[in-house]
């Protein structure tokens, strides 16, 4: 599971809107630029910065455990069925096996890739506290800021609480080992508690939210102020200049 890792280098002392401005561009990015070599170029970069800050083991494995059934299924498919197909590698019969579709299915492997390694960065190098205060301080919507919080912390939050209704369960007889019918069976006693734990939760969360003045307007203050310099306004510019660059070499 991908969640912060406490650190202090580089990308940990950044302001966590100039990772996400980063973030965004560059899987934006990415989906404009139409050479495989490129693609996987900007993939080597972003995996050297996790490996300066000393991120790559716990990268590696959550980015493969997507990566590598996506690429192999994606090679596969495209080499087959791709229309563009002109170039054999592999000839079976009638069925043959092209060039340009395995290309094609690397290329959106990469774009894919990126998505993945920039947000895992962000995730591993930014609390979801750090993100909200960050957009809060750059004057982000708190509903916006909610809902990215609420969206980091909803798989982490579920797994949490589904190994607790497991516990409870089994600690009440629940038997969860045995044949296919057993399990269906077992699934649908957690499912009920699951989901009503979470309702719960939510109600809880949202009382919670509109007692500390969630819906007010006007100007806030923050209890968790998150430095925003010269060097972050900088790299958030230089992110977007990346985006309107690629933007317009696609366009023209």
């Amino acid at each position: 599971m991908i969640g912060y890792v406490p650190g202090d280098g580089l990308l940990h002392r950044r302001n966590a809107v100039t990772k996400l401005s980063w973030a965004a561009s560059l899987s934006a990015t990415v989906f404009l630029i139409p050479e495989l070599w490129m693609v996987w170029t900007v993939v080597a970069l972003v995996a050297l910065t996790a490996a300066a800050a000393g991120l790559a083991r716990r990268l590696t494995r959550p980015a493969l455990t997507i990566l590598l059934p996506f690429g192999i299924s994606l090679a596969f498919l495209q080499g087959l069925f791709n229309p563009d197909n002109t170039t054999t590698l592999i000839s079976i019969g009638p069925v043959a096996f092209g060039l340009e579709g395995v290309l094609y299915g690397a290329l959106t492997l990469g774009r894919l890739a990126t998505v993945l390694l920039t947000f895992f960065l962000l995730l591993l190098t930014t609390t979801p506290k750090q993100l909200t205060a960050g957009l809060a301080a750059r004057r982000v919507s708190p509903r916006f800021g909610y809902a990215i919080l609420a969206a980091i912390e909803f798989v982490p939050d579920m797994q949490r609480r589904s190994q607790a209704v497991l516990a409870s369960q089994q600690a009440r007889g629940l038997d969860v080992k045995g044949g296919l019918g057993q399990r269906i069976k077992a699934f649908s006693s957690l499912l009920g508690p699951l989901i009503t734990g979470a309702l719960i939760a939510s109600d809880t969360r949202a009382m919670a939210l509109e007692a500390r003045g969630f819906s007010r307007t006007g100007r806030r203050t923050h209890l968790a102020l998150e430095h925003y310099g010269t060097v972050d306004r900088m790299a958030v510019w230089s992110s977007g200049l990346l985006f309107l660059t690629a933007l317009a070499l696609k366009v023209v």
